[in-house]
């Protein structure tokens, strides 16, 4: 089965000239932006092909997911005819623990006419998934605030058509941007890539992504986790040859020359988590999870580990440590955990009756 890494070794002489810009070169790019730019200068402009020698490759991708398929990933691009002369500039990676933000964005200029906003999902440190946990709770994150800014600010000093895109919560983030730009920096903006992340809990985000989706393409694997969540709108899927939660990783999604293979629909315990998870939050108030949000976060945090990389060669004796240090946190926090746990039961009931009946 072939992935985007197979795309590049078909189709990387042949130039955006002789092969229109399509959704594997948008994936393919918006999976760069976990990579380490940090070498590189803000405002400064260079090329991929800049980037040279297998050590700086090593460090500019080794504190990602699959690291090794990362560093795979960045030398096909700069070796290849269709990536390597393109220009990128802007790299940007914030990171604040009073916000609990964590962004990073960069941009591609690959013709005069035409640009590239990538958006960083999730990174491997502790304080990126705190915000995404965030999510159950706040209307808004910082990042969202932070990923309308950053494309602001490209319209305000650059000119010519774009598109954004990102994976996971780099996805949401890109939504976000493009539908809340003034119309008129809108009329510049060609397409939004939305990599398997997750819609809104705000109704007024909903509505918004829904009158811009013939700019939105999102696209979920068959057994997709994270990109169901929040958004009953239509889906891409697409075939992945991972399996449970590992169908995230989009090296995992099979390529049939320069589009994804399509699948007739989500595997069922895809269609569940779509209809049972916003039911259950719906039922727990925002005090109560927020609690428990922050107090799942201060358990990693007293691990001692940094970042999600640390902590999983060792999750089993992890898994059991946190359970003991549940119990000692504040009783309300205990009771909150409970009542979220119960409430996930009950929708997953609820759900399972309605499927019975049907």
């Amino acid at each position: 089965m072939n992935n985007m890494l197979d795309y590049i070794n078909q189709y990387g002489d042949l130039s955006f000239a002789k092969n229109s810009f399509n959704e594997i070169d948008a994936l393919i790019l918006a999976q760069s932006a976990y990579f380490d730019f940090s070498s590189f200068a803000y405002k400064s402009t260079y090329q991929l092909k800049d980037i040279v020698g297998s050590e700086m490759i090593t460090k500019m991708t080794e504190k990602t997911f699959n690291a090794h398929s990362n560093a795979k990933l960045l030398s096909a691009m700069i070796k290849s005819q269709r990536y390597r002369n393109i220009t990128f500039r802007d790299f940007i990676d914030d990171k604040d623990l009073n916000q609990e933000l964590q962004f990073s964005a960069i941009t591609y200029q690959l013709t005069s006419a035409f640009s590239y906003i990538a958006i960083r999902g999730t990174d491997i440190s502790f304080l990126g998934w705190k915000e995404d946990f965030n999510m159950a709770f706040l209307p808004q994150i910082p990042s969202q605030i932070a990923a309308l800014a950053y494309v602001q600010q490209f319209c305000l000093q650059h000119k010519g058509q774009f598109a954004i895109g990102g994976h996971s919560k780099g996805g949401n983030l890109a939504v976000f941007a493009g539908i809340e730009l003034s119309a008129k920096s809108r009329q510049r903006l060609t397409k939004i890539y939305n990599f398997d992340g997750p819609g809104f809990r705000s109704h007024e985000l909903s509505y918004k992504s829904q009158l811009l989706r013939r700019l939105i393409y999102k696209v979920v694997p068959q057994g997709s986790i994270i990109g169901i969540l929040f958004d009953l709108s239509e889906l891409n899927i697409i075939r992945s040859y991972a399996s449970g939660y590992w169908q995230h990783d989009p090296f995992s999604w099979s390529v049939n020359k320069m589009h994804f293979e399509g699948v007739a629909q989500l595997e069922l315990p895809s269609k569940y988590l779509r209809e049972t998870i916003p039911a259950w939050l719906e039922k727990v108030d925002n005090e109560t999870k927020e609690r428990v949000v922050s107090g799942l976060y201060q358990l990693l945090i007293d691990t001692g580990y940094q970042s999600v990389l640390e902590i999983e060669p060792f999750r089993l004796q992890n898994l059991k440590y946190m359970a003991d240090e549940l119990k000692k946190l504040p009783p309300e926090t205990q009771s909150a955990t409970l009542l979220l746990i119960k409430k996930l039961f009950e929708s997953s009931l609820e759900q399972s009756r309605k499927r019975l009946k049907k």
